[in-house]
């Protein structure tokens, strides 16, 4: 930890013995910090907002058999929360990779076999089928009609 944090001293007091160092470096510290801080605050902004989405959105409407079976009716139907399907999609791509380059090149080879080789393709192989589990769970909708509320699940 000391010697960490003399490392840190040394460099300080480097960029402080050179200043034109100095100012390179926080020419590109500067912006990035500052796309850092838009990208964070647009992010949660974003996520603040999808927690309410069934509740500032309007239903949409749609037409369903009536249940006795004679006649049309019209029931409102509430989508899921927004949520990031392009990053469910990309996580499942990263892992399945992962899963798939461990079971065709490192699994092959039958010597020199550790717990870690097996754990990371069982790692790989559990958060792709998390991401189909997630995507399946963006498929379900709330309707409600004269009668009754039903939560409906994949369809």
């Amino acid at each position: 930890m000391i010697e960490w944090l003399q490392n840190q001293v040394q460099a300080l007091n480097f960029l402080w013995q050179n200043p034109g160092v100095l100012f390179i470096a926080l020419l590109i510290l500067i912006p990035l910090y500052w796309v850092q801080g838009k990208l964070v605050r647009r992010v949660l902004t974003t996520s603040q907002r999808a927690q309410f989405g069934g509740v500032v959105q309007p239903a949409g409407e749609a037409k369903r058999i009536h249940d006795i079976g004679i006649g049309v009716q019209t029931i409102l139907v509430l989508k899921p929360v927004k949520s990031g399907l392009f990053g469910i999609v990309l996580a499942m791509g990263f892992f399945g990779a992962l899963a798939a380059f461990m079971w065709c090149v490192v699994l092959q080879e039958v010597e020199g076999q550790t717990p870690e080789n097996y754990f990371a393709f069982a790692v790989g192989i559990g958060f792709v089928l998390l991401g189909v589990w997630t995507l399946f769970g963006l498929l379900t909708r709330i309707e409600l009609d004269d009668y009754q509320i039903v939560h409906k699940r994949f369809g």
